[in-house]
């Protein structure tokens, strides 16, 4: 009888150890990037690919920055997708997969002189929009930069015009896919010259299963950058160049 209870434990855990990876992923939503209404979206297209190769079960949901950073620090969610690697400074410990993209943030203004660095914005007004957290950038008060939140991309524009505002903090090349061409070509900014460059990552609550769930998605990630996946699935966010630099 012990023999046979022994054996069934076994086999239980062989059955256990062999069933798939699970994850509840929060989204973060970025338009026309990972986007809720297009499925064709780089970083839609992304994930599908990374939950594809890696067999992990993803059940997602999209939140606002702030509330999907919330969401994992009491644990409603086990990950969030996309996040900028040490961008929020949670409660609980967590885990990064390797990165599958570098963005870079700048100051925007529609005239001279460019604002090329947080010295050079020192006493401005400079928006952005509510929910970006720019790894606390927009905290931070030694800087000597007042930092505005608006609702979107025409509301900080709107004030750039009006001459409310000296420059709108945005992710390149996320401000492509947010205003139209005119308006970007209105824009002033130096490309060679970014605020920030961060990378582009999965956050994970520390846990052993969401070890196992980084561990999977990493190997997804290197096959996807060895073979030349990633560059094809994301070539449209890539290959968006600056209309103009001046």
């Amino acid at each position: 009888m012990r023999r046979l209870f022994l054996a069934l434990v076994f086999i239980s855990t062989c059955v256990s150890a062999q069933d798939p990876l699970s994850v509840r992923l929060g989204l973060t939503i970025i338009h026309g990037v990972n986007d809720p209404g297009d499925d064709s979206a780089p970083y839609n297209r992304l994930l599908s690919e990374l939950s594809q190769l890696s067999g992990v079960e993803v059940s997602s949901k999209y939140y606002s920055s702030n509330r999907v950073n919330h969401y994992l620090d009491t644990g409603i969610i086990d990950c969030i997708y996309p996040i900028s690697k040490g961008a929020y400074r949670h409660d609980i410990d967590t885990i990064y997969t390797d990165n599958f993209n570098t963005i870079s943030s700048h100051f925007f203004t529609l005239s001279e002189p460019l604002l090329s660095s947080t010295d050079a914005a020192v006493g401005k007004t400079i928006v952005y929009i509510r929910g970006y957290l720019f790894a606390n950038l927009v905290f931070d008060k030694t800087l000597g930069i007042s930092f505005v939140p608006v609702e979107s991309a025409e509301t900080a524009l709107a004030l750039l015009k009006n001459k409310r505002a000296d420059g709108y903090l945005e992710y390149m090349p996320d401000l492509r896919f947010a205003i139209s061409n005119t308006s970007f070509a209105e824009l002033k900014t130096d490309f060679t010259s970014p605020i920030q460059e961060l990378e582009d990552v999965m956050e994970c609550s520390n846990s052993s299963k969401n070890s196992r769930v980084v561990d999977s998605f990493n190997k997804a990630i290197t096959h996807l950058k060895t073979s030349g996946k990633l560059a094809d699935i994301l070539q449209d966010y890539y290959n968006l160049q600056p209309i103009s630099a001046h």
